[in-house]
């Protein structure tokens, strides 16, 4: 009886250390008094979108997960914001389809961008302000949605960063037509 448990316990202890990137090795195990043991294969069906998300996102370029700030879904986009010291502000844009996620494109950011993934939408809007002392931003009369983090870089170096996002189906007008000067409103 003891030699059963035993050869069982070694099994899950190699088992256990042999883990790599969520996929473990399939393994069956009889003794001869009909213990069994299975470990079946983790697919990508059982990731979470937010693992799927870190993934891709590793894939493209981006090892670092805490550089993702934030993500938001509209229908069957993803725009996912990003900062990190060298680059500041990045959106990425994911398509969501039934078996994965697709690369759709990478935008670098300015005080205040506009990223439509068609024409007609759907649109994420990204608003960094230089000035310190803004509270609060409305895009397109809307409210919009603020995100701040603190980085810790080192002992003594932290940032505070602020962004305020806008994801919308409909903006209103032709994406060509944005004017930030009128379409957006710093509010202190």
């Amino acid at each position: 009886m003891k030699k059963p448990l035993f050869v069982l316990a070694v099994v899950f202890v190699l088992l256990g250390c042999s883990h790599k990137e969520n996929n473990t090795a399939s393994a069956s195990k009889s003794s001869g008094h009909g213990t069994q043991l299975t470990v079946e294969r983790l697919d990508k069906n059982s990731l979470s979108l937010e693992d799927k998300i870190h993934g891709l996102m590793r894939q493209k370029g981006y090892p670092n997960s805490e550089d993702i700030i934030d993500y938001e879904i509209k229908g069957n986009y993803i725009f996912v914001l990003t900062y990190n010291i060298r680059k500041g502000f990045d959106i990425t844009v994911l398509e969501d389809r039934p078996n994965d996620l697709k690369w759709v494109n990478t935008y670098d950011t300015d005080e205040e961008t506009l990223i439509g993934v068609k024409k007609d939408g759907p649109f994420m809007m990204a608003i960094h302000p230089e000035d310190q002392d803004v509270k609060d931003v409305k895009a397109f009369g809307q409210p919009t949605k603020l995100i701040k983090v603190t980085k810790n870089y080192n002992e003594d170096y932290k940032e505070e960063i602020k962004c305020w996002i806008y994801v919308s189906g409909n903006i209103g007008k032709p994406p060509q037509d944005y004017n930030p000067e009128k379409d957006i409103k710093y509010i202190k």
